[in-house]
This record gives C-alpha cells, sequence and structure tokens, in this order.
C-alpha cells in the first residue's frame, strides 16, 4: 500500500461528502431552490445570495466550517451550533471511553483464553453466551438493563449506558479475537518458537505482533457501528449526549445541527479509516 496516495484519497472523499452535506441538508440551500422555483427572493437577507453561483455559496459554506461556524439552531436561534454540540460532547466521550474500556478488559482475555482451551467446557459456554448476546437488538439489552438493575434515568449517565453498549461489542470482539488466536497457534512461527525452547511470554509475544493489524482492523471499522449504538443507548437512558441531541433535531427538524452531524460523523468516519490504515502499515511486520 502506499501512504502517501492513502492520505492523499482523503481530499476527493472529504470533497464528495461536503458537497453531499451542502446539498441536500443544508437549509438556505433548500430555501434557494424553493425561492427559485416560485420566483421569490425578497424573503432572504441579501438577495443576491439567490443569483450567485452555486459554488461561490459552497465556496463560502466550506469557509465558513473551517472557522467552525456552522450557523445556529433553528430550535435556539441565539445558540450557535458548536456550542450545543460542544455541550453534549463531554457525555458521548465518557460514553465511549468507559464502554471501551470495557469492551478491551473483558473480550481480550475471555477471547485469548477461548483460543488458548479451544472447545474445552469454558470456550463452549462462552460460545453460548456470545450466541445470545449477538442475537439480542442493542435496544433490547438496554432496556433489560433498565428492568434488571432498575436503573433511573435521571443518575446512572454512564456505568449502565456503557454496560449496555460494550454487552452489544463484547461477543464480536470475543470471537473475532479467539479466532486470530486459534489460528495463530497454528502458524508454522509459533511452531517453530516453541521448538526452540522461547517461554509463553516470548511466544506470546510473537503472536500479538503478527495478530495487531487485524485487532486494530475490528476496532477502526466498528466505529459506524459505535455510533448507531450511541444513538440508540442514550436515548434509551435519556444520555445528554450527541446521539440524543440528533434525535431531537430530527424530530424538530433543526438541519443546522444535523447537517454539522452528518459532517462531523462523516470526517470521523474518514480519518479513522485512514488513521487505521497507517497504523497497520506501521505495526505490520514487514514495516517494523
Amino acid at each position: 500500500m502506499n501512504i502517501k496516495l492513502r492520505i492523499l484519497s482523503v481530499i476527493p472523499l472529504l470533497l464528495i461528502l461536503s458537497l453531499v452535506c451542502f446539498t441536500f441538508i443544508n437549509p438556505s440551500e433548500q430555501l434557494l431552490s424553493v425561492a427559485r422555483a416560485s420566483h421569490v427572493a425578497a424573503d432572504f437577507n441579501d438577495v443576491e445570495q439567490v443569483e450567485s453561483g452555486f459554488f461561490i455559496r459552497y465556496g463560502a459554506w466550506v469557509r465558513d466550517c473551517f472557522n467552525l461556524d456552522f450557523g445556529y439552531s433553528k430550535i435556539n436561534p441565539d445558540v450557535t451550533v458548536v456550542s450545543i454540540i460542544g455541550n453534549s460532547f463531554p457525555a458521548t466521550g465518557s460514553l465511549i471511553i468507559i464502554s471501551f474500556l470495557i469492551v478491551i478488559g473483558v473480550s481480550v482475555p475471555v477471547g485469548i483464553t477461548c483460543a488458548k482451551y479451544k472447545n474445552g467446557w469454558f470456550d463452549r459456554i462462552i460460545k453460548r453466551i456470545t450466541f445470545v448476546l449477538t442475537i439480542m437488538p442493542v435496544y433490547w439489552i438496554g432496556l433489560i438493563i433498565i428492568w434488571y438493575f432498575h436503573v433511573s434515568l435521571v443518575e446512572n449517565y454512564f456505568i449502565f449506558p456503557a454496560l449496555a453498549i460494550a454487552l452489544a461489542y463484547v461477543p464480536r470482539w470475543i470471537k473475532n479475537i479467539r479466532n486470530l488466536f486459534v489460528d495463530a497457534f497454528g502458524q508454522d512461527y509459533v511452531l517453530y518458537a516453541r521448538a526452540r525452547g522461547l517461554s509463553n511470554s516470548k511466544v506470546m509475544d510473537h503472536i500479538i505482533k503478527n495478530t495487531a493489524p487485524l485487532f486494530v482492523n475490528d476496532i477502526f471499522r466498528g466505529i459506524p457501528q459505535l455510533a448507531l449504538c450511541m444513538v440508540i443507548i442514550e436515548n434509551i437512558f435519556a444520555v445528554p449526549g450527541l446521539g440524543t441531541l440528533c434525535t431531537k433535531a430530527l424530530l424538530n427538524m433543526d438541519f443546522p445541527i444535523i447537517q454539522t452531524f452528518v459532517l462531523w460523523i462523516g470526517v470521523l468516519c474518514i480519518f479513522a479509516n485512514l488513521a487505521f490504515d497507517i497504523i497497520k502499515y506501521a505495526i505490520t511486520p514487514q514495516h517494523v
């Protein structure tokens, strides 16, 4: 993989994303289309904006985006979109960190243990548990946690919502980690390392180095699913985060917030995939 070309490929992706957000979600652009169709331009503060070219308006919008000027909320005209999203981000960020720590802390040791004792009693039990959790929708997991632990929607902003997200992720990660290590245990380099009399810790170091790119792949490829889980769980537990904010914006047709949210999520996914490719390139044994 040519890492320089991969970095340059971000530019057309960002261009397409910005064009989609500006054309289909930008409320001003929709109003301009209505104005042209009805030959009405008097409702706009700047009449020349109606007659200006598409790319002039697009360029002005991109300039505003670089200046973090995403306009004002439709529901709260005195509050900027950036301040509204900024107030909601800490809750979502804390939820992501806590759920990620739970997922890593559970899935890595359990997955490795299942691989080490393949088809043993522990592996069979974990297979059944992960199967049940896999077929359960994330909103169902959240509702069961609320019912079982009698969770108050006013308190416990982070622990129980993070647990619900983790339970939705853990089965997939346990399965993937187990399969990675089962495959690695049968590789020639592992057999050769054991034949040389290396300790289990040294053998495990070799396995981790070779499986790290695939593990990183699983982390970054799961970002879209994480965003979807976040929206659902935040609404179920009434967490004042980005997911709840996005839902309220959709219900209230608050286009500036919707546009900014879609743009930021798209940018996050683009750069997350870029970061994945760079990290994978850096930690791949051939390049280390």
